[in-house]
C-alpha cells in the first residue's frame, strides 16, 4: 500500500500543480469580470441618469 502511494505520488503532484494553475486563473477572471462589471454599472447609470434628466427637462 506504502509502495503504490509512493509511485503515485508524482501523478498526485502533477495534479495538485495543474488545478492549482486551474484555481487561480479562475479566480483572476472573476475578479476581472466583477471590476468590468462594476465600471459598465457605473457608467450606465451616469448615461442613465442624465439622459432621464435631460428628458425631464424638455418635458417641461
Amino acid at each position: 500500500m506504502l509502495d503504490s502511494l509512493r509511485r503515485a505520488m508524482p501523478l498526485l503532484t502533477q495534479y495538485q500543480g495543474i488545478m492549482h494553475h486551474h484555481l487561480v486563473g479562475n479566480v483572476a477572471t472573476q475578479r476581472t469580470m466583477g471590476k468590468l462589471l462594476s465600471v459598465l454599472l457605473g457608467v450606465f447609470t451616469d448615461l442613465a441618469t442624465k439622459v432621464c434628466i435631460v428628458n425631464l427637462v424638455d418635458v417641461e
